[in-house]
């Protein structure tokens, strides 16, 4: 699994680069459960992971809104 390789890096921080769920989607439900499927591998991370969305996370605006109310900002600058 990609978490565990990546903790032999020991990393400070992870940062996403987006495309984490099929998405796709304006069903709420449907959104939630993917991510919450993500969260679940991305928990066993030692290091604190930076959300930034690709095009299959935010493609529209239920997908944004879902995005934003769980990770906050959908871009860093």
């Amino acid at each position: 699994m990609a978490v565990a390789q990546l903790a032999l890096l020991r990393p400070e921080f992870i940062i996403s680069v987006g495309d984490l769920i099929d998405g796709g989607s304006e069903d709420r439900a449907a959104l939630t459960a993917e991510w919450d499927r993500f969260d679940a591998r991305a928990a066993k991370a030692a290091a604190p992971l930076l959300h930034v969305g690709g095009n299959h996370d935010l493609t529209n605006r239920t997908m944004k809104d879902v995005f934003a109310e769980r990770y906050g900002r959908v871009y860093y600058h």
